[in-house]
């Protein structure tokens, strides 16, 4: 549900992604996460297919909030590949 708001926001003018994850605000991206979260929300009126999607759910939730955290924080990117970020200083 996140990335398909950011998707919304970034396409309405609100949100300015980071480089190289200008790739959620396209609408492709828009309809994927649509599809995503209408089958999400839809899953849980069937009980197998909401099991399922919790087996699935701390793997994809912890990629989904390092994009969401990557995507949405240009300065953070670019702490994050500086030496002095790794080393401590």
């Amino acid at each position: 549900m996140p990335l398909l708001i950011m998707s919304i926001a970034s396409l309405s003018g609100h949100l300015t992604l980071a480089q190289g994850f200008e790739w959620i605000g396209t609408y492709e991206a828009l309809g994927a996460f649509a599809v995503a979260s209408f089958l999400e929300i839809s899953a849980y009126y069937i009980p197998w297919v909401d099991n399922l999607l919790d087996s699935v759910a701390v793997p994809a939730a912890t990629i989904a909030g390092t994009v969401v955290m990557a995507s949405s924080s240009p300065r953070w990117s670019r702490l994050a590949n500086t030496p002095s970020a790794h080393s401590g200083r």
